[in-house]
């Protein structure tokens, strides 16, 4: 943590794990783990994001005790749409929405951001999440500080693969016939 102080950075707090707060075997004391990690990002002055899912997996309420349970009380706040392709007026709505569910329980002034890197079409239209032939690439990642919202950020890398669906690669690897996908091309 002592390489990150005075460092101006940001972290988004491990992606999907608050949504997948126990729904899988095996995930031992995953909440406890994330508010330590939670509390020592903030510590070090990192801005701290804990991922919300999306607009479409989980309700604000769900969500809300999730994020209460894994310690957004230490963070900034969340972060919405990694990975994923739901628009960007849409997740700024679940992001109000997932504020007022926080307010109700005592956790007030969190900020959030959206990852754009591959919502600029929008969600597929028969649901496909796995490297879907539709995406486009979103919005520039840049800081804008509107209301909660601090910025947009492309946290998934437009390029990286979903996994061996649609003509991908392996999970994680660079695609580059799917980064020019997502510029239409």
């Amino acid at each position: 943590m002592r390489g990150l102080r005075g460092q101006h950075a940001i972290a988004v707090v491990e992606p999907d794990a608050v949504a997948f707060l126990g729904d899988c075997e095996g995930q031992g004391n995953r909440a406890r783990l994330l508010r330590m990690t939670t509390r020592q990002l903030a510590r070090a002055h990192v801005w701290t994001y804990l991922d919300a899912g999306h607009a479409g997996w989980h309700s604000p309420v769900v969500m809300a005790k999730r994020l209460q349970r894994s310690g957004i009380r230490h963070a900034r706040g969340f972060s919405t749409n990694v990975g994923n392709f739901v628009r960007t007026g849409t997740e700024r709505k679940y992001a109000a929405r997932l504020n007022r569910e926080l307010r109700k329980l005592g956790i007030s002034g969190k900020r959030y951001v959206i990852d754009t890197a591959r919502n600029g079409a929008g969600e597929a239209p028969d649901l496909q999440v796995c490297n879907p032939p539709h995406a486009r690439i979103g919005r520039e990642p840049r800081l804008v500080f509107q209301g909660a919202l601090d910025g947009y950020l492309w946290i998934k890398h437009p390029g990286e693969s979903d996994g061996p669906c649609n003509g991908g690669p392996v999970s994680g690897e660079w695609w580059p016939d799917g980064a020019l996908k997502l510029l239409g091309q």
